[in-house]
């Protein structure tokens, strides 16, 4: 009884003045503590109220004039390069100087005993909560944006084996369909991986999702469709951001080759045949997608209800093109080091969907739509992937220099530029 009446009061309160604020929570408090006899040292307040009261308690002691809710609030699902990228955006400022009032970010917790001991942390405007609690959360934002990609479903395989975690509901965290705004915004970011095989021809936002049906890929198309329904349901606006292959300051083309050592791997290798055969493949740094993103939330009010919007640069290349542009880079930097016998031979044994998708799947991808929502705020930073390679390279070259220097010249992240949308949301 004490933690529904605290739960309801702390919501309540998030929409209330710093000061009306303040007193809701006292009196409940008072309530608590003198009505009905608890003693506070024993009262187990849950996470969600905790939660919900820090922000609350901040927001009153930061400006006891304004309401949190005033203004616009932003809830990302997932935490991942994505939804990192939004965050810089945001707090770069450089396309949105009003932006949101509050930013509310989830982060993975993997059992209740762990949602029972957790800590809300807050940086910046930035409010990290445990997904299983992110349903308390969703009726009090105007923008939602889902950057978690679909999940293998384990619990009796069905269809094309992968779920959404938030329509369909996974572990604890209630179905927050029913929560959402009827006038809010609804992003979801997807993968051009829909298109399918287009025989490397060009395809725009109205081209044919030719995507195999028990693909990964296929499972954003069905998560893209249902989130669309959601959209029509009151007066809601949803986009559906199709990225290409992503990259930025944690994984490129850069790291590939520095990953392996060297760039004889990329430049000399036997397989000339599969060099001739390749296709283009479109990709898109991630300083873009969060540009893109954050422009299409200011716009939101003149959009129709369902958007979607091809995330890439204006130059499609083959991977190989992309990788000798990287060694030339690296080795003209002298950003590269030696590379052990054992580590080609791993490499040539990997195989994965990306790398089908790269050999089968060809197309070129089209950013006309993304082009010109970027383009009052000066058009895409990084064009094509050289100026993204330089832009990657100018932000690592210290460090991996001084990495070098201590003989640890491999960088420990997994990346892969010609991936198909979300690899590591």
């Amino acid at each position: 009884m004490v933690n529904s009446l605290l739960h309801s009061t702390a919501v309540l309160s998030l929409k209330l003045s710093g000061y009306h604020l303040s007193c809701a929570v006292a009196v409940v408090l008072t309530y608590v503590t003198l009505v009905r006899g608890f003693s506070l040292s024993t009262i187990t307040i849950s996470p969600t109220i905790r939660a919900v009261s820090s922000v609350a308690l901040y927001v009153s002691n930061s400006d006891s004039e304004s309401s949190v809710f005033d203004g616009n609030s932003l809830l990302i699902f997932g935490n991942g390069n994505v939804a990192n990228a939004v965050m810089t955006e945001l707090e770069n400022m450089s396309i949105a100087p009003t932006s949101f009032k509050n930013i509310f970010c989830t982060y993975r917790s993997l059992s209740r005993d762990e949602v029972n001991n957790y800590q809300i942390i807050s940086e910046n405007r930035i409010t990290y909560i445990p997904f299983c609690e992110s349903s308390k959360f969703v009726g009090l934002c105007s923008h939602i944006l889902i950057t978690i990609p679909p999940i293998v479903n384990n619990e009796g395989k069905t269809g094309n084996h992968y779920i959404d975690p938030i329509l369909d509901c996974v572990g604890s965290n209630p179905c927050i369909l029913d929560n959402i705004l009827s006038d809010a915004f609804i992003g979801y970011v997807s993968t051009t991986g829909v298109y399918g095989n287009h025989n490397n021809s060009w395809v725009e936002e109205k081209s044919p999702t030719l995507c195999k049906s028990d693909s990964k890929a296929s499972a954003y198309l069905d998560i893209e469709n249902r989130w669309g329904e959601a959209a029509r349901m009151g007066t809601r606006t949803a986009f559906i951001f199709r990225c290409a292959g992503l990259y930025g300051h944690n994984l490129s083309a850069l790291h590939t080759v520095r990953k392996n050592g060297s760039c004889n791997l990329f430049l000399h290798r036997d397989d000339h045949v599969v060099k001739e055969s390749e296709g283009t493949t479109s990709r898109v740094h991630l300083k873009d997608v969060g540009r893109a993103i954050v422009a299409c939330m200011e716009k939101n009010k003149m959009a129709s209800t369902i958007n979607i919007v091809n995330l890439a640069d204006s130059c499609p290349a083959k991977r190989s093109h992309v990788m000798q542009y990287a060694c030339e880079l690296l080795e003209e930097s002298k950003a590269i080091s030696p590379m052990s016998e054992k580590k080609i031979k791993r490499k040539h044994g990997k195989s994965s969907e990306r790398r089908r998708r790269r050999n089968q799947d060809r197309k070129r991808v089209m950013n006309e739509r993304m082009k010109e929502i970027l383009a009052v705020y000066g058009g895409l930073s990084c064009p094509s992937y050289k100026e993204g390679l330089k832009f990657v390279l100018e932000g690592n070259i210290k460090k991996w220099k001084i990495e070098d220097n201590n003989n640890n010249g491999d960088s420990d992240s997994d990346s892969d530029s010609d991936s198909d949308g979300n690899k590591s949301l």
